[in-house]
């Protein structure tokens, strides 16, 4: 059976799941549908449920060997359960993937963190900041901050497969 495998990204004042706002595009539970999940972590085990989704889905796409999640939000989302992303700082970023459709522990090796910069430029008209971190083949982060503060964020994770 083709697996898409699950994707998830997060913000977090360090770089443990501890306290990070998280969305993940995949299957909640085995019954269900997959969908984009704005979460909140408040253990290194499997997040809540936010009760306000904040997090949009832009784009996910099953590659060969990879998978692309392209999602945005608000730099400030007024809901206490999202972490705020502040201009001219650098944020931690955390990801994580799964072989399967169900959101479940992603194990050891399929998660990691990065630090990015959020310097947002007032001169741009459209983007005000832009970047990328390679994180290995098939496998970086990018984003972008627009005009309407809004960040664009873009998981590539390698996570195609069989199950």
């Amino acid at each position: 059976v083709p697996s898409l495998g699950w994707v998830g990204l997060g913000f977090g004042a360090s770089d443990s799941m501890i306290g990070a706002d998280i969305a993940y595009y995949g299957r909640p539970q085995d019954d269900a549908t997959p969908r984009l999940v704005d979460t909140k972590a408040t253990a290194n085990s499997k997040p809540t449920i936010d009760d306000s989704q904040d997090y949009y889905l832009q784009k996910y796409a099953p590659g060969k060997g990879s998978a692309t999640l392209r999602l945005s939000r608000k730099l400030e989302t007024g809901d206490p359960d999202d972490y705020e992303i502040v201009n001219n700082s650098n944020s931690d970023v955390i990801w994580a993937y799964g072989s399967t459709d169900v959101f479940g522990y992603h194990g050891s090796s399929n998660r990691g963190s990065a630090k990015i910069s959020i310097g947002i430029s007032n001169t741009a008209l459209i983007i005000r900041a832009q970047g990328k971190k390679e994180l290995g083949a098939n496998h970086h982060i990018a984003w972008t901050v627009y005009e309407n503060d809004t960040i664009q964020l873009e998981y590539v994770a390698p996570v195609s497969g069989w199950v």
